[in-house]
């Protein structure tokens, strides 16, 4: 079950989901994206996880929108 976080109207994804909707086979071409400074990260310590704001993976020219309806129409979680 894939989870999409939303934090003030705002969705959020991991780098794990971010890996599929782009579709790369691991975590190391997202890493790089965020180095070169592609796409933006950031930390919660809350749950210790980075999150991706799913607008720029959905900005990105490798977005597949198949694989995003099937990935993000799970449960989400909505932090105030």
């Amino acid at each position: 079950m894939v989870k999409c976080i939303v934090i003030k109207n705002k969705k959020f994804v991991s780098k794990t989901v971010a890996t599929q909707l782009l579709g790369y086979l691991n975590r190391n071409s997202i890493d790089q994206l965020i180095l070169s400074k592609k796409i933006q990260s950031f930390k919660i310590n809350g749950i210790g996880k980075s999150l991706i704001p799913y607008e720029q993976i959905e900005n990105h020219p490798r977005f597949n929108k198949e694989n995003a309806t099937g990935l993000l129409n799970s449960t989400r979680l909505h932090l105030n």
